[in-house]
Formats: C-alpha cells, sequence, structure tokens
C-alpha cells in the first residue's frame, strides 16, 4: 500500500505480461489505482502490440464487481485512441 501523502493508491495489480491466443496485444502491466484527493478509482493498463502493424485504437470492456464478485452495474466499454 501506499504513504498517505501520496496522490495514489495501488489497490489492486495484474501479473505482468498477460496474454490470449490469437490477440493482437498483450497486457504488459495493469494496474486498479484509487486517487487519494478525488477519492475516485481507476484503471491504468499497459499494451504491447503484438504485430508488425500499427494499432491506433483499443477496445477496452470493464465488469466493475465488489469484493466477492458481484455486478456493480452495467459493464463499461471504451474505445481508446493509443
Amino acid at each position: 500500500m501506499s504513504n498517505a501523502n501520496e496522490r495514489y493508491s495501488r489497490l489492486f495489480a495484474l501479473a505482468e505480461n498477460l496474454y490470449c491466443c490469437g490477440a493482437p496485444v498483450a497486457i504488459a502491466a495493469g494496474a486498479l489505482q484509487k486517487d487519494n484527493q478525488s477519492g475516485r478509482v481507476f484503471v491504468q493498463l499497459k499494451l504491447y502490440n503484438l504485430q508488425a502493424k500499427q494499432i491506433k485504437a483499443a477496445s477496452v470492456k470493464i465488469y466493475p464487481q465488489d469484493t466477492i464478485g458481484q455486478p456493480l452495474g452495467e459493464p463499461l466499454e471504451r474505445l481508446i485512441p493509443l
């Protein structure tokens, strides 16, 4: 966990280099962070392109859940320009 004076606290971190067979990208790193000033929580992902072709955007879908895996509303889907 983080020092109380730090802006962000890491709530969760993914294992490194996650890959799904046939996917054009791998997740090099991922974390769930909390902004200690606003109280907001956000997802941070680092994607690694596995293709020779340039990727201009990525589609990400997040399923918010509570600590026992129950859904917290509808999934959030975003197209993120890279």
